[in-house]
């Protein structure tokens, strides 16, 4: 990101590196090319730090929004995953964390849930379960003795 001066101003590449540092070409008012400081977040809110961090940033989410989506909880899916990782491992919507086993994000399209209920049992796991925080989550331990819960004893881990 560019300083507040220039970021009314159209770049004309992506950042480069020169120097050590980064930079970007902006095209100025009178159509000449500048080349000008690209600064990542945290040097930008040092320069201005009245400067909310997810205004400016447009990949900063809390672990939260990361792991669930927007929906503050995802879709630990239970079964016995051997005769069909190939389903999960390409599927674009699942994910796999090493406490929660394979899931599904909250945002995910409902008919997405419908197709993998062939291989397995989606269920609802909410943050506020498995986390501390909006940026901490419990250790894997302990999150993996609430999927089995949650799971009905039907470890999502029986196929590691």
């Amino acid at each position: 990101m560019v300083a507040k001066t220039f970021q009314n101003m159209p770049q004309l590449c992506e950042p480069f590196e020169s120097g050590g540092k980064m930079y970007v070409n902006v095209q100025t008012k009178n159509g000449n090319a500048r080349r000008v400081r690209w600064y990542d977040v945290d040097e930008y809110m040092n320069m201005y730090p009245d400067t909310n961090r997810a205004d400016i940033d447009e990949y900063y989410k809390s672990l939260k929004r990361t792991l669930c989506g927007d929906g503050g909880y995802i879709w630990v899916l239970e079964g016995k995953f051997e005769d069909n990782l190939d389903v999960f491992a390409m599927n674009p919507n699942t994910r796999y964390h090493t406490g929660f086993g394979w899931y599904v994000i909250s945002d995910v399209d409902e008919y997405i849930l419908d197709a993998l209920k062939e291989f397995c049992i989606p269920r609802k796991l909410y943050w506020e379960q498995v986390s501390i925080d909006e940026n901490t989550l419990l250790p894997n331990e302990e999150i993996i003795k609430i999927v089995n819960k949650v799971c009905n004893g039907r470890t999502t881990y029986e196929w590691q």
